[in-house]
């Protein structure tokens, strides 16, 4: 990726910063699945997790709750204004052991960690499959990814709503024709993966997919 793509694209999700929380409340996208998806890394006290992605750090109260202040917290986003927002939200819940990465994740050298949560973020990175090599390979032997993001309907009325949410994520820069769980499936061990029908936008699915690197 070219540095003036970065750049776009940095700019990009610095205009989403100022509404990310409400808009994620406002679709459902929120509470129920971050809480699946932090739960399936298997986290415990003291451990070093990488929040990819990390937007506003919504993750953060449930990252914290699961390493404890012994833990690390590793936030990484590309958007300046989005890490802005977490770190007002990491000094507001007195999160002293969060640290603040900003940069391309398929790009960037990664700290070493036990687990990494990617969510809301594989159909918006442009390198999707790079971002993903390079999550993994900052993973110590037995450490954890867990994805959640959207993806289109299998079923009815997949083949009435796939073409308009299509279109949708398009026009907002995402890709949601990618199957980043298949290319998990070469990565790391045991991947697995869990659907919930038609999602909050009721016009997608979201899955979580999640597995270990040996």
């Amino acid at each position: 990726m070219s540095g003036n793509s970065i750049t776009d694209l940095s700019s990009y999700w610095n205009r989403w910063a100022s509404v990310w929380d409400i808009m994620l409340r406002l679709v459902g996208l929120d509470c129920r699945y971050r809480e699946q998806g932090i739960s399936v890394l298997n986290l415990r006290k003291g451990m070093t997790v990488l929040d990819i992605a990390c937007g506003t750090g919504l993750n953060f109260p449930y990252l914290f709750q699961a390493v404890g202040p012994e833990g690390r917290i590793i936030a990484v986003d590309i958007a300046p204004k989005m890490l802005q927002k977490a770190k007002e939200r990491a000094n507001k819940n007195g999160l002293n052991n969060v640290e603040f990465i900003q940069g391309d994740v398929s790009l960037i050298e990664l700290p070493y960690a036990d687990a990494a949560p990617a969510f809301w973020c594989m159909i918006s990175i442009p390198e999707h499959q790079m971002a993903l090599e390079n999550i993994i390979s900052s993973l110590l032997s037995g450490g954890r990814l867990a994805v959640l993001d959207l993806k289109f309907i299998n079923d009815f009325p997949g083949a009435i709503l796939n073409p308009i949410f299509n279109q949708i994520c398009r026009f907002t820069h995402q890709d949601v024709n990618r199957e980043p769980w298949l290319y998990m499936e070469q990565l790391i061990d045991n991947v697995k993966m869990r659907e919930w029908k038609l999602g909050g936008l009721l016009l997608s699915n979201v899955y979580l997919a999640w597995g270990e690197k040996k």
